[in-house]
């Protein structure tokens, strides 16, 4: 199985872009990629999806003939679903300083902590994510080994995605935003078709 994460992890990794439909086609490239490269690889990718899919209906709803491509979008709308919990794993706040200002508290979890911890775990790499954050957090949801993997795995696919995003990785600090822009959702701009924010337009 570790083979099978890696594989796809690096799938997802040569390609790029976010958002709904971009997610989308970021993970339909990685499912051909990995169709192509280790189709039974893939067969565990669906494997681990499919506990999910079937106790939980409600919030996998999207998912249909090609689960790997249609759950992409899953951790972006199970947000407002009761799942919030994880909406700081979506980016690392690395700062940048155009000004000078030299401090920042970077958060305490973030996009590639949770990708670690979540990837040694349904590696089965060792011990240490028993002790994680993350791992303690989707177990308190989903007591149910194959139910918690099964959403763990959702939350990488979508991620890998997420950190490409150059406004996913970073935080403008200045003296305007001395506390960060968060990735530049503080940054305004009028409203285009929804997206009001630096953040949103980039995406």
């Amino acid at each position: 199985m570790r083979s099978a994460l890696i594989t796809a992890a690096l799938a997802v990794a040569q390609v790029e872009a976010f958002w709904g439909t971009s997610h989308l086609l970021v993970a339909r490239r990685a499912q051909d990629l990995l169709q192509s490269q280790d189709n039974a690889a893939y067969q565990a990718v669906l494997a681990e999806l499919e506990p999910l899919k079937e106790n939980y209906p409600s919030i996998t709803e999207d998912e249909e003939n090609h689960p790997m491509t249609e759950c992409a979008v899953f951790a972006d709308n199970i947000k407002g679903q009761g799942y919030s919990f994880q909406s700081a794993w979506h980016f690392k706040d690395q700062p940048y300083y155009p000004d000078g200002v030299m401090s920042f508290d970077e958060p305490e979890y973030d996009t590639v902590d949770a990708m670690d911890s979540l990837t040694q775990w349904l590696s089965n790499e060792g011990t240490a994510y028993l002790d994680s954050y993350y791992y303690k957090t989707i177990k308190n949801y989903f007591p149910d080994e194959e139910n918690a993997r099964s959403f763990a795995l959702r939350l990488i696919i979508h991620y890998v995605g997420d950190i490409h995003q150059p406004l996913h990785a970073t935080t403008e600090v200045s003296n305007q935003y001395p506390t960060g822009d968060a990735g530049g959702n503080f940054e305004h701009l009028p409203n285009i078709c929804g997206a009001s924010n630096l953040h949103a337009v980039w995406d």
